[in-house]
């Protein structure tokens, strides 16, 4: 599996797939942005959320605490405090055989999106 099946898994499931300068591609699922991020070694593929939300319209520590909880309550996926002011989700998926970019994308983005929607909500519980 190569990075140009996966760009052409995240075409079939989301449309129009922006290529960026740095390699990486674009894409939107619903109301987000996503990115995917090729990996040179082709063993693993990374999406993120690369602006959820911004810092500075929570209290940081409750921001603090409600990412702790949902890194701790949601697998595979991981949010951040980015240094740009924003938290960020990713998920890093190792390719293991058998596995068809299809499936891999489609769980990817399923899952990122429904780990986003649930941050909200505990965001908005706040």
């Amino acid at each position: 599996m190569n990075n140009a099946d996966i760009v052409e898994q995240l075409e079939r499931m989301c449309g129009k797939v922006v290529s960026l300068k740095n390699g990486w591609s674009s894409f939107v699922y619903h109301h987000l942005k996503f990115v995917y991020i090729p990996d040179p070694k082709s063993d693993s593929v990374r999406m993120t959320i690369p602006h959820l939300t911004k810092i500075g319209d929570y209290k940081k520590e409750k921001l603090a605490r409600i990412i702790n909880e949902t890194n701790r309550e949601v697998k595979f996926i991981k949010l951040m405090f980015l240094n740009n002011g924003s938290v960020s989700m990713k998920y890093d998926y190792k390719i293991i055989g058998g596995v068809t970019a299809a499936a891999i994308v489609k769980h990817m983005i399923e899952t990122l999106y429904m780990a986003s929607e649930y941050f909200m909500f505990k965001l908005q519980a706040l």
